[in-house]
């Protein structure tokens, strides 16, 4: 649409959580499948990762990075780009403060992805390109090493836009405040959460809300066969999230509905 022939690359990965003193994908991997559950020890997702960082960060060009700071995800990958790429030149497109229509409604972005095609002209977001100052550039890097040297289970976007580490069950509050005493699918209660943070724009991966549910349903299951109060049970294929459904464990519920009343 603007007649710009480049060449545009995504980084896959979301160092928004697991271990990141090294980036050593490797690590990285090990660390998803057995927290996620998820298969990610795979030769061509390795070689997916280094082509990125190839490219990316090659000498040959003056790489654009393109960035929200409202998602973790985006804004881990951006400091540990702009930490990787030392004292090179590159531009950064910051979209962080631009407002979109959502209806009749500007509203803030929780994520570059909620940008389509005529957005990106319209904002004329391509003119933003420009390098970082000194004083930024600096401070991204440092807060960087210092996320490394905390190499936390999770990265968070706190209430000063700042990247922070945090617990890896900081979201189970959001999560549990969607499950109720009746049955309700997987899928909602992750998509009801994603809608929470995104209206609040903090934009959260699924699959790390869906890992985290699950790991709710399992300490719940424990605590059931402990005979202590369970925060959740699941009944279905808690393997698949639309075939799974959880809610409240009866005692629990009703306890909730005595101190409501």
């Amino acid at each position: 649409m603007l007649g710009i022939s480049e060449e545009v690359v995504a980084y896959f990965e979301d160092l928004s959580y697991g271990p990141i003193e090294t980036l050593e994908f490797k690590s990285r991997a090990r660390w998803i499948e057995a927290r996620l559950g998820y298969e990610w020890a795979d030769e061509w997702l390795e070689a997916k990762d280094d082509a990125f960082w190839s490219m990316a960060a090659s000498t040959e060009i003056i790489p654009v990075a393109w960035v929200n700071r409202h998602s973790a995800a985006e804004y881990a990958g951006f400091l540990a780009f702009v930490t990787r790429m030392g004292s090179r030149p590159f531009l950064v497109v910051d979209v962080t403060d631009v407002e979109i229509a959502l209806g009749k409604v500007l509203s803030p972005t929780p994520t570059f992805g909620v940008f389509n095609p005529s957005q990106i002209v319209s904002e004329a977001l391509v003119a933003r390109a420009a390098p970082l100052s000194a004083s930024d550039l600096d401070s991204y890097v440092e807060t960087w090493k210092q996320l490394q040297r905390d190499n936390a289970e999770l990265r968070i976007v706190d209430s000063d836009r700042r990247l922070t580490s945090a617990a890896f069950s900081y979201f189970d509050e959001v999560l549990l405040s969607h499950i109720s005493e009746e049955w309700k699918k997987c899928t909602l209660v992750v998509g009801e959460s994603l809608q929470q943070l995104t209206g609040n724009c903090r934009w959260v991966g699924d699959l790390l809300l869906w890992a985290r549910l699950r790991d709710i349903v399992e300490s719940g299951q424990a605590e059931a066969e402990a005979e202590a109060e369970a925060e959740a049970e699941a009944e279905g294929d808690m393997l698949v999230m639309h075939l799974s459904r959880v809610r409240l464990p009866t005692i629990a519920a009703n306890s909730a509905c005595e101190s409501s009343e």
